[in-house]
């Protein structure tokens, strides 16, 4: 199997594209600057290459590029899969749904963005 991706690693290399720098993620995602450069510094180790250009504004590599494409397609995804689960009642009020996985299942989960 390959490298599985880091939910919040994935998020923490989502947000610092959309804010621009190390120190704004940090304060959008409510962690410290060094929790958001751990996160970016294991993401490029588990993908053995540079995803970010740290300058300023900070910008995706060619690499962080197609990475930042995928995360933006899990996340459409996921609004999919979440509008599809959301049946609303006469009432308008959700109706919860109660889904059973195995623990493999989890541990192959994909990375939420």
């Amino acid at each position: 199997m390959g490298v599985m991706l880091d939910r919040d690693q994935l998020e923490t290399f989502a947000t610092i594209v959309a804010e621009g720098t190390f120190e704004r993620a940090a304060v959008v995602l409510n962690v410290s600057r060094g929790a958001v450069s751990q996160r970016i510094k294991l993401l490029e180790e588990a993908l053995a290459t540079v995803l970010l250009v740290r300058e300023r504004p900070v910008v995706p590599t060619p690499a962080g590029e197609v990475l930042l494409r995928h995360v933006k397609a899990v996340c459409m995804s996921e609004q999919a899969v979440m509008t599809a689960l959301r049946p609303v009642l006469r009432d308008g009020a959700f109706l919860p749904v109660a889904v059973a996985v195995n623990a493999d299942s989890l541990a192959t989960c994909c990375a939420r963005c």
